[in-house]
């Protein structure tokens, strides 16, 4: 996701997974919602949100397939690099 909106407190990285083409259907159906503004992807729309915004989106959207939320962005190379960086997020943050 290329979202530029600075991170504030209690927001998420939002990512709607829709079929290529569809893009600008959620990207619509996220600004009516009043969940924007969006960023149109290959593939999906990202916006930034809270708890409140994911569960609305996830009972109002009718064109995405999925919501995904990014909790971190790191590089990794193999299977327990990806282990270690993943023991080292706040897990208890989010669940």
């Amino acid at each position: 996701m290329k979202s530029t909106n600075p991170k504030s407190k209690g927001e998420l990285e939002l990512w709607a997974v829709c079929a290529p083409g569809l893009e600008s259907l959620v990207a619509r159906e996220i600004e009516q919602m009043g969940l924007g503004p969006s960023v149109k992807e290959p593939g999906g729309v990202a916006f930034w949100g809270d708890r409140r915004s994911a569960m609305t989106f996830n009972l109002h959207c009718r064109t995405a397939s999925r919501l995904l939320v990014r909790f971190a962005l790191f590089p990794v190379v193999h299977l327990a690099k990806l282990h270690k960086k993943c023991a080292w997020l706040p897990w208890e943050t989010y669940f």
